[in-house]
């Protein structure tokens, strides 16, 4: 599922674009990305509040999210990790 364009920001990654936005919640801050030329799975890695999220940051959690399986342009469910003190992991 394609991100919306208002509200969101567009980022290159090893020379794929992609849609990204920051939503927060009360558990923290959900940075949610997908592939901006096409409609294919999310991603959502939640980070603790008072994160900054620069786009470094998310260039490197759309890494890690691919490195851990998720294809932007494969079609089907989110994919939803967790960055915190405990390190990276798939929820």
């Amino acid at each position: 599922m394609a991100l919306a364009v208002r509200g969101s920001r567009l980022i290159t990654v090893d020379g794929t674009r992609y849609r990204w936005a920051v939503s927060p919640d009360a558990a923290g801050l959900a940075v949610v990305a997908g592939w901006a030329d096409g409609d294919g799975a999310r991603m959502a890695t939640w980070r603790d509040h008072g994160t900054v999220i620069a786009p470094g940051e998310v260039a490197a959690l759309i890494r890690r999210a691919r490195e851990h399986g998720w294809n932007p342009r494969e079609r089907g469910p989110q994919h939803t990790f967790r960055l915190d003190e405990d390190g990276y992991r798939r929820l």
